[in-house]
């Protein structure tokens, strides 16, 4: 471990923002207070959409309408603690400025409301509609009698109302996200001064991004793949990015002009890093090979070969004399940059690493799930950290030497107390893996990108988040709400079960016994049995009272994607990635049919109320119908041009609702085999459906991360509800005034149902 002794971390990390204008439209509100105009039998009232530039054009004018033009909101209520006049300003001016008039308030429950408006730009800024959801989910936990009017919301059309504090909330860790990127989030730089953060993308672009607002400040084309990296020149005015299109490029950061263009490498270009002086930059790549250019000309001085595998990691000492690089062939080599020699190499186990700044200690990770703190005088080992559930995938520490920081596959980061090995915080809210993370100048706040699309801005000051409930640790793939309604059952992705208090979120049992993810889950009947299918091929039947495992069903060659149980409680069918559909005996645990006639993975099936017949979707774009006594294919509805991901019967089985990839739901007629209806509103894939209990209405969750809800004969959508997080799975509660809904982050989420009918009744 000698050689880690030259290991430094070289901090390199100009604001511009545009100005433009926005013109007012008014909305009509009565007696002094506001009266929003019914709804549409649409899902929300029109609304002026602005785009993030647009948002920063109106910063020229620098006050809220003027008096004569807002109407009159209850005088005994503050404005800014007012849910109504926040609305009627949010579609006047835009989420951006509205923010901005909250900086000139002080007081601690104003800023409190400027934390909640935060946390859902990157919603609000799309979807102003969604304004008065989105506060009542991020201020449930609040306390203060000042924050009840947000915890409530106005009934004057059919919504969604959040029971659990599942959202990040106005008190925890998280700033906000910066949503812009349309593909997994690469590599993330921070600006010398702190001011602003840069991230790559697999979309082929790169985003320059306000730190203090959280805005886009402006969008860089020019790769032709996507960028997998960045270095910025320690005088902050330009930026080198490398990319899978196996070249490098130089921007200027405040007009985002392409500047350069370096060619030479034969692979993508995997990490750069430029010299302190800023007159070369170092990068690595999948051609095993390091270059050396100058900056200023663009030429190659020099290529450094030795690695046997792709290159992914390179570091420059702060001299800038030396470079070290990190290879899949489980070394790190030390450079000389001037010649060009390898002055030594150091076999280990990890490429990801980080250096304090003092040049003491080194972080590595040669385990998937841990971390290794090293001696760099001695090459001692001083500890190890655990606590990631999954592989680490990017490493920093902060620039006061304290804190490591640790970003995964499990979709978390840790913050880790170097001197005592101690986890102080966990930061959770991405849905997908880490993928990159960077460190302010200051230290005071940290920001990570991930396979999610998004990037995250979090202080490094208050501890975990704690959410009502806790949840899973990686994606909900299933949830099913026991017929009493008093429970229900999440599986996920991290191989375990769930089961839940309805009421309170309580956890009641985990159940622990599948070696692999579960995939889906169906309830007994009587409520007190369960049986859940996984990607380990087996199906397993699970007493809930006790979380004792009953039985496992084997027979599928492959994954098993979805499980229903006929209303008698005797049989079970499960579809797989094998192509077939089973039906299973419970009391025996046999096979007595194989459903064959699919030509694509079986995603999902329901079974008729009588029980005597199934329905089943599949990749072949396709529903068949099922006799389930003598397993014959009774017939096919075909209509859709995506994989079929969901299904759904109405409670007197003569229509079924099926969800696919091809971003729409059909409403079919059973009998007749027919479409009845083409559900269009979701923007991307969908991926789960439930329908009411009243057999009018159905829910939706897709991977635009919202749930909405529509009015079957009509085929209109009657609500959208918003989320941070692409929902997975949902499940109604048999009196049709709760749904409870899992997303890709490992979370659930309990949300009231309030329909205007019901409504009008009391």
């Amino acid at each position: 471990m000698a050689g880690f002794n030259n290991l430094l971390i070289v901090n390199v990390t100009d604001k511009i923002i545009g100005i433009c204008l926005l013109f007012i439209c008014g909305l009509m509100f009565s007696c002094g207070k506001v009266d929003p105009p019914a709804d549409p039998p649409g899902e929300t009232r029109p609304q002026k959409k602005l785009t993030s530039r647009e948002n920063q054009d109106l910063k020229d004018s620098q006050s809220l309408p003027a008096e004569s033009q807002s109407p009159k909101f209850d005088a005994n209520q503050p404005e800014y603690l007012n849910p109504a006049w926040i609305e009627y300003q949010l579609d006047q001016i835009g989420i951006d400025r509205l923010i901005e008039e909250y900086n000139k308030e002080s007081d601690p429950n104003t800023q409190t409301i400027k934390a909640a408006l935060n946390l859902s730009k990157h919603i609000l800024r799309d979807h102003p509609e969604a304004l008065r959801e989105q506060l009542q989910a991020r201020l449930l936990d609040r306390p203060e009698p000042v924050f009840k009017p947000f915890q409530t919301l106005p009934h004057n059309r059919v919504q969604f109302r959040s029971e659990w504090p599942t959202f990040n909330q106005t008190d925890g860790p998280l700033m906000w996200t910066l949503a812009g990127h349309t593909r997994s989030i690469n590599c993330v730089a921070i600006t010398p001064d702190g001011k602003q953060a840069i991230s790559g993308a697999s979309d082929n672009t790169l985003k320059v991004w306000d730190l203090k607002t959280g805005e886009l400040v402006r969008t860089l084309k020019g790769h032709s793949s996507g960028a997998n990296c960045i270095a910025i020149i320690p005088d902050g005015k330009q930026i080198i990015s490398g990319s899978d299109d196996e070249t490098l490029k130089l921007w200027d950061l405040a007009s985002g002009k392409l500047l350069k263009t370096f060619e030479g490498h034969t692979r993508a270009v995997n990490a750069v890093a430029v010299t302190p002086d800023g007159k070369q930059a170092v990068s690595v790549s999948n051609d095993r090979t390091l270059k050396v250019w100058d900056i200023q000309s663009g030429k190659l001085l020099r290529t450094l070969k030795g690695h046997s595998s792709l290159v992914d990691f390179i570091k420059i000492t702060p001299d800038g004399k030396q470079a070290i690089s990190g290879s899949f062939d489980e070394t790190l080599k030390v450079w000389d940059l001037n010649s060009g020699k390898e002055l030594r190499t150091i076999n280990t186990h990890s490429f990801r690493v980080a250096v304090t700044p003092d040049g003491s200690q080194a972080i590595s990770s040669p385990q998937e799930n841990t971390l290794e703190v090293w001696d760099l005088k001695n090459g001692k080992l001083l500890k190890t950290l655990e606590g990631h559930t999954g592989p680490v995938s990017c490493l920093t520490v902060t620039p006061d030497g304290k804190r490591v920081i640790s970003g995964s596959l499990d979709t978390t980061l840790q913050v880790w107390d170097l001197n005592s090995g101690k986890q102080l915080q966990t930061l959770e809210g991405h849905a997908h893996h880490v993928n990159c993370l960077a460190v302010t100048p200051d230290g005071s706040q940290v920001v990570s990108g991930s396979t999610d699309d998004t990037l995250k801005v979090w202080k490094l000051t208050k501890g975990k988040m704690p959410w009502t409930p806790n949840g899973h640790l990686q994606t909900v793939y299933c949830v099913a709400i026991t017929p009493d309604g008093s429970q229900f059952i999440s599986g996920s992705w991290d191989t375990t079960l769930k089961v839940w208090d309805l009421d309170d979120g309580k956890l009641l049992q985990t159940l622990e016994g599948h070696n692999d993810s579960v995939l889906c889950v169906a309830i007994m009947p009587e409520g007190k049995q369960a049986v859940s299918g996984s990607f380990d091929r087996t199906l397993k039947m699970w007493d809930l009272s006790n979380g004792t495992l009953l039985q496992t069903l084997k027979g599928h060659a492959h994954s098993v994607r979805c499980v229903a149980i006929t209303p008698d409680g005797k049989k079970a069918v499960s579809g797989s990635i094998d192509e077939t559909l089973k039906v299973w005996d419970l009391a025996k645990g046999e096979i007595l049919q194989s459903l064959e006639g699919h030509t694509g993975y079986v995603l999902c099936v329901a079974i008729m109320p009588e029980g005597k017949q199934a329905i089943s979707g599949s990749f072949d774009t396709s529903l068949k119908i099922w006799d389930l006594a003598s397993g014959k294919l009774l017939g096919s509805l075909e209509g859709h041009t995506g994989v079929i991901n969901c299904v759904a019967l109405t409670p007197n089985g003569k229509q079924c609702i099926s969800g696919s990839s091809d971003n729409t739901l059909k409403v079919w007629d059973v009998a007749n085999r027919k479409p009845l209806q083409t559900l269009k509103g979701h923007s991307e894939e969908i991926n789960c459906v439930a329908i009411m209990p009243d057999g009018k209405h159905a829910i939706s969750g897709s991977n635009d991360k919202s749930l909405k809800m529509w009015d079957l004969a009509s085929g209109k959508a009657i609500a959208t509800y918003r989320f941070d997080d692409v929902v997975t799975s949902l499940s109604i509660s048999p009196n049709g005034d709760t749904l409870i809904v899992g997303d890709k982050a490992g979370r659930v989420h309990k949300l009231k149902i309030l329909m205007a009918e019901k409504r009008r009744k009391k």
